[in-house]
Parts: structure tokens; C-alpha cells; sequence
């Protein structure tokens, strides 16, 4: 048993210590764009700070079951995997940002007067196509139409990629449209 512990105590410091690695560089980075930590990730920070310390404190005291441990660990790990998904996605998120902005196809001003129930998102227009725009067959400008680009292209359809994204990336050196002619 006691080596159990010690075992966990260790696999939980060591969790620990690169959670706090994780959480210091996405404060730093939240920082330096002048942007702020999200809610999600500053509740992560303070979960994985209190129930991290608990655990070693239960587990160097010897005061509680290897049962309670387990649990808490288990608890523990899942929020960690979730941090780690979220990193992903937001950096996915990100990076079609910029592409879509470096490709001169999506037109701000136009989508939020099409689209004004967008402006109320704290995001930009292109974060907002970017999360759920296309999904919701929005179209990023006059120039390129969301649905029609899936529903013609049902290959791109099929894998649930953003079209706008697709085009840029391949389907214009293709030779696929953007939109009906």
C-alpha cells in the first residue's frame, strides 16, 4: 500500500507540475495578444490546483483509501485530458483563423450586415464563421457560398471540414468553384 501511494504521489506531482506549466504558458499568451484567460480555463486551474494538492496531502498523511485516491485521481486525469483537447481545438480554431484571413475571401463588414445576430459573439466574424458560421451554412462573402460549395462538393461534405477552408487549401488550385455561376 505504501509503496502504491508513493507511486501516485509522484505520478501526481508530476501531473501537477505540468499542468501548471500548461496553465502558465496559456496565461502568457492570453497576456501578450491582450487577451484574457477563459473562464474554463482559469475553473481548470483552480480544480487542478485544489484537488492536486488534496491528493498528495491524503496520500503523504496516509489518511485516506487507495479507493478515494483512485477516484480523485481518476477525476483528476479527466479534467487534465479535457484541458488538453480544449488546447488542441483552440489552436485548430486559430489557425484557420489565419488562414481565412490572409486569404482576402472573407469580408467582415459584409458577413455582420448580413449576419448581425453575430455581433453579439465576443469573437471576431471570422472566429465566429470559423466556430459556427459554416456550420450553419453562413457565408463568409458575396463571393463564396457556404452550402452550395458542400452540396456540390459532397466529398468535402462527407469529411466535415469548413469549406471555406478546403477551397483555400485545395479546391481552388482544383479547379472547384466558390460559388454557382
Amino acid at each position: 500500500m505504501a509503496e502504491e501511494l508513493n507511486r501516485l504521489k509522484l505520478q501526481l506531482r508530476e501531473s501537477h507540475l505540468y499542468i501548471e506549466k500548461m496553465m502558465t504558458n496559456s496565461t502568457k499568451k492570453a497576456k501578450l495578444s491582450g487577451g484574457k484567460q477563459s473562464k474554463s480555463e482559469i475553473e481548470l486551474t483552480k480544480t487542478v490546483d485544489s484537488e492536486s494538492h488534496i491528493l498528495i496531502d491524503h496520500a503523504e498523511s496516509g489518511r485516506t483509501s487507495q479507493f478515494y485516491i483512485s477516484k480523485i485521481q481518476s477525476n483528476f486525469i479527466g479534467k487534465l485530458l479535457w484541458f488538453v483537447l480544449f488546447e488542441i481545438q483552440n489552436k485548430s480554431l486559430k489557425k484557420e483563423h489565419g488562414i481565412i484571413q490572409e486569404s482576402g475571401l472573407f469580408d467582415s463588414s459584409w458577413y455582420l450586415t448580413k449576419y448581425p445576430e453575430c455581433s453579439v459573439f465576443k469573437m471576431t466574424p471570422i472566429m465566429h464563421y470559423v466556430k459556427y458560421g459554416w456550420r450553419e451554412g453562413k457565408n463568409p462573402s458575396v463571393g463564396f457560398d457556404t452550402s452550395w460549395y458542400l452540396n456540390t462538393n459532397s466529398d468535402i461534405k462527407a469529411v466535415g471540414v469548413n469549406p471555406l477552408i478546403h477551397y483555400i487549401l485545395f479546391g481552388k488550385s482544383e479547379g472547384r468553384s466558390p460559388r454557382k455561376k
